[in-house]
C-alpha cells in the first residue's frame, strides 16, 4: 500500500490540512516464458565411428558363439555315433545268442551284415552317423565290422566266445568325421572309445583268440 496526499479539504483560508488516502500499488509481475519448459531436448545420433565399433563387437561375439555351437554340435554327433556302435555290438550279441553262439557270416548268408541284424535293432537308421556325409547317404551305412577275411583276425562266422572281450568289433568305416585322423570304435564288451585311426586299424588286424 502507498499513501497519497490530497488537496486541502477545508474551505477556510489558511487551513492547510491535507487528507491522506491509501492507494494500492500494484507491483509489476515477473513474466516467465513457459516455452523452454516444454521444449524437447535434441536427440544426438550415433557417429560413423561409433556404429563401426558396435558392428565390430557384434561380429566378434557372433564368431565366438559360432565356435562354441560348432564344438557342441561335434560333441553331440560323436556321442550319438558311439551310441549307434554300442547298439550294433549288442545286436551282434543277440544274433549270436540265437545262432548257437556264432556271429553272422555274410558270405554264407548272402546278405549284407547290416541286413542280418535288422530284427535286432529298432531302426536301420542306427547304421547312419550324423557326421557322415560320404558313405551313409549313398550306401545306407556309416559303419563296418570285424570281417577281415583273415581267419586269425576275423569275427565273421566265428563263435563269440572265441574272441577276447576287449577286441574291436564295430567301427566307423572312414576316419575323420568327428576329428582329423580319429575314429570311433566299439569293443566286444560294449565299451566305446575314440581312437587314432592307424592304431585302430592295426588292432583290428590282430588275432582275436584269447
Amino acid at each position: 500500500m502507498a499513501l497519497k496526499l490530497q488537496s486541502p479539504t477545508s474551505s477556510h483560508p489558511g487551513d492547510c490540512s491535507f487528507a491522506i488516502e491509501q492507494v494500492a500499488v500494484v507491483e509489476p509481475r515477473t513474466r516467465f516464458c513457459s516455452c523452454s519448459a516444454n521444449r524437447t531436448p535434441a536427440i544426438r545420433g550415433f557417429t560413423l565411428i561409433e556404429m563401426l565399433v558396435v558392428l565390430g563387437i557384434i561380429a566378434v561375439l557372433m564368431s565366438m558363439l559360432f565356435v562354441v555351437l560348432n564344438k557342441a554340435q561335434t560333441s553331440a554327433n560323436k556321442i550319438h555315433c558311439m551310441g549307434n556302435l554300442r547298439q550294433i555290438t549288442m545286436a551282434l550279441h543277440l544274433y549270436a545268442g540265437d545262432n548257437r553262439g556264432k556271429l553272422p557270416d555274410p558270405a554264407i548268408c548272402d546278405l549284407p551284415w547290416e541286413a542280418t541284424l535288422k530284427s535286432y535293432l529298432p531302426t536301420m537308421k542306427i547304421f547312419l552317423c550324423r557326421a557322415d556325409a560320404e558313405l551313409g547317404p549313398t550306401n545306407g551305412s556309416s559303419y563296418d565290422w570285424r570281417d577281415t577275411g583273415d581267419p586269425n583276425s576275423t569275427l565273421a562266422g566265428r563263435k563269440i566266445t572265441e574272441a577276447q572281450w576287449n577286441v574291436i568289433v564295430t567301427f566307423e568305416a572312414l576316419p575323420g568325421w568327428h576329428q582329423k585322423s580319429r575314429m570311433n570304435v566299439s569293443r566286444l564288451d560294449g565299451s566305446c572309445e575314440e581312437m587314432d585311426d592307424q592304431k585302430a586299424i592295426k588292432e583290428i588286424q590282430l588275432p582275436i583268440h584269447k
